[in-house]
């Protein structure tokens, strides 16, 4: 096996460099895992991506995200308690590969997604929804999009693309699972073995997955279902105007559907009502300024839409464990 400075020499005409090689700089082995007790804090868990996360049901949480870096390849694994609603694009220039397992149930732009293999475009945002009463666990592989041979107009028509697991995509995903799992060992005491043996695997691995979506039918995720289309212009409707002033009938006005239409996009998608999601939303903002850790729960409960405080109190606490005020006096303490 040759050692890593004789893979970085110049190309002399024998034998074309794999496209990793050549987008590689200075190779940087690191390892982290961190950990989240809210989930607007874990939205910055994976550095360089543009994240929300929403609580939409009640239940305590907990997150984590462990994270290898070997030179070209990221592995990481993001781990949360319970289910959200996620938005998420990854960084722009990235190619990430992420396995979903059979038993995970999860929607992505509104599409059900279980049982198969993903690519995403970097700088594309996917919506993620999940069940709100089971834990998460997503593992991904990160590359740059220099460092690959794509499928050629694999990303015309869609940046998020989908095709069947396999029991060879399955043992891949067990391997990159037991290099993230084993890297604080083997980066203290057989760091050379990274560096000089294992990225070269990893990316041969890569190019296997990348390569799948030429020989299998791929499924695009682009295009939102017309459940997705209604979440994400409520979304907007709900940022254009002050919470105070948003009710299920001015939703319906401003999207132009009737009620019936928004209560069985709703249930489709997140299996809650437009009312139960308006008051998540509502909630969201005062949990996101609470963490200011300066503002009253009066002013909480007014910023927040809720022109009453112990109602604002009681569905805060259903959602997030606690009172505003007891978040409130935690906050005040940690600065």
């Amino acid at each position: 096996m040759s050692n890593l400075a004789e893979l970085h020499r110049p190309n002399n005409g024998n034998a074309a460099l794999p496209n990793w090689m050549n987008a590689m700089t200075a190779p940087c082995l690191t390892y982290s895992v961190r950990t989240f007790f809210d989930a607007t804090e874990q939205e910055a868990g994976l550095p360089g991506w543009e994240q929300r996360y929403m609580r939409t049901h009640g239940g305590s949480f907990e997150g984590s995200v462990a994270q290898v870096s070997l030179g070209p390849v990221t592995i990481s694994e993001e781990r949360s308690s319970i289910g959200m609603l996620q938005w998420s694009a990854p960084p722009p220039g990235k190619i990430i590969i992420a396995f979903v397992a059979s038993n995970q149930k999860l929607g992505f732009n509104g599409m059900a997604v279980a049982d198969c293999l993903m690519l995403q475009r970097g700088g594309s945002e996917i919506l993620c929804h999940s069940n709100a009463s089971l834990p998460e666990r997503g593992m991904m592989i990160e590359v740059d999009e220099t460092a690959v041979d794509l499928p050629p107009g694999l990303f015309r028509r869609a940046a998020i693309v989908t095709c069947p697991s396999s029991r060879q995509i399955l043992d891949i995903s067990r391997y990159f699972e037991q290099i993230l799992q084993s890297a604080p060992t083997t980066m203290r005491i057989a760091p050379a073995i990274l560096q000089q043996e294992i990225v070269e695997i990893l990316m041969d691995k890569v190019q296997y997955l990348v390569d799948q979506f030429k020989q299998n039918e791929c499924r695009l995720l682009g295009d939102r279902t017309s459940a997705a289309d209604i979440l994400l212009r409520a979304e907007s409707f709900f940022v254009e105007n002050e919470p105070e002033d948003i009710t299920i009938q001015s939703l319906c006005e401003g999207l132009a559907i009737n009620q019936l239409t928004l209560r069985n996009a709703f249930a489709e998608l997140l299996s809650m009502t437009p009312r139960e999601w308006l008051i998540a939303r509502k909630l969201d903002i005062g949990h996101r300024l609470l963490s200011g850790g300066t503002i009253t729960t009066t002013q909480l409960a007014l910023a927040s839409g809720f022109g009453h405080l112990g109602r604002f109190s009681t569905y805060y606490r259903k959602i997030y464990g606690d009172l505003p005020s007891t978040k409130r006096v935690e906050r005040l303490r940690a600065y």
